[in-house]
């Protein structure tokens, strides 16, 4: 089976009282999967500056911040390029898998032998 397909956002988010509102998780030395060493938004926090803009997602991997890749970088490092974003102003380069629903319903049909017309 192919992996999910993925859109590409460039996302702005305007500094809060207390940052941009999202935490991260991964790294090259904290893969959150195997063979994965990608920085992935961990957590939006609620009413802070990521979810009242609501655009960035939780599992939306973070590809650039500020200008400055974070494609294999060790997750210290990363957690830094935030901390060392000195305006209010953050445009972030992600990465989103997408489920399609088409290609759901044909796995299902497949494996189940199911038709979205019969009833049950």
């Amino acid at each position: 089976m192919s992996s999910p397909a993925t859109q590409h956002h460039t996302i702005t988010l305007k500094r809060g009282g207390t940052g941009f509102g999202f935490n991260i998780l991964g790294g090259v030395d904290n893969p959150c999967y195997p063979g994965d060493n990608a920085i992935y938004v961990a957590k939006i926090r609620e009413k802070e500056s990521a979810a009242i803009d609501g655009r960035l997602k939780e599992g939306d991997k973070i590809l650039q911040a500020g200008g400055v890749s974070l494609v294999n970088i060790q997750h210290d490092k990363a957690a830094q390029v935030f901390k060392n974003i000195k305006n209010d102003v953050l445009i972030l380069q992600i990465e989103r898998k997408v489920r399609n629903c088409s290609t759901y319903f044909y796995n299902q049909q497949s494996t189940y032998g199911t038709n979205a017309s019969q009833s049950e």
